[in-house]
């Protein structure tokens, strides 16, 4: 066989290269330009997190300017007062026994938990047992989120309570902890 040769042959030639740049193209150029494109992509997003750990780098200042506000304002408003665990307890005792008496209800028994260590704070808690009518223990409970020193209530268990006369408002007995907070400037040993 041989190969055409004038304007023919000239023509097949320039089809051959044509081919073999094209050719070339598709096994060597268009990869590495996929490699770029990926490198590329993976260095804006490098860039883009490294920016938003500058921007959060900045904030941290302002951050612990405002965390150590907080330290600073926590006072009579949102701890017990009391320099011990046992002070602090007669505090929730006392406002326990104030607020049930201006819900209407009468605690059957208030038994003070050991004291616990919460952070730089004590856990002072006390558990409560009542007996009394449904509106006078959401009351109690209403009033309970609301005081200052802020408390807390866990662990409540509501049941309704035996009673002789039936009424519109039958009584629950419920046993539910206080829990209020008090700053741990002591440690735990001198704390008792």
């Amino acid at each position: 066989m041989t190969l055409p040769d004038g304007a023919r042959g000239q023509a097949l030639a320039v089809g051959l290269v044509v081919f073999a740049a094209l050719t070339a193209w598709a096994g060597a150029a268009i990869p590495l330009q996929d490699w770029h494109a990926s490198r590329a992509g993976l260095l804006e997003r490098r860039q883009a997190l490294a920016q938003r750990m500058e921007d959060v780098a900045a904030s941290v200042p302002q951050l612990q300017r405002a965390a150590a506000g907080l330290n600073t304002t926590t006072g009579a408003g949102t701890l017990l007062a009391g320099a011990s665990d046992a002070l602090a307890g007669a505090v929730l005792q006392g406002r326990a026994e104030t607020l049930s008496a201006a819900a209407g209800i009468a605690p059957s028994s208030i038994e003070l938990l050991p004291a616990e260590p919460a952070g730089e704070y004590r856990r002072i808690s006390l558990r409560l047992t009542t007996t009394g009518p449904w509106p006078g223990f959401i009351r109690l409970l209403q009033s309970i989120g609301q005081d200052s020193p802020r408390l807390l209530i866990d662990d409540l268990q509501v049941q309704q309570a035996p009673s002789v006369t039936a009424g519109p408002s039958p009584p629950v007995a419920a046993v539910f902890t206080i829990i209020g907070f008090r700053a741990g400037t002591q440690s735990p040993a001198a704390a008792r």
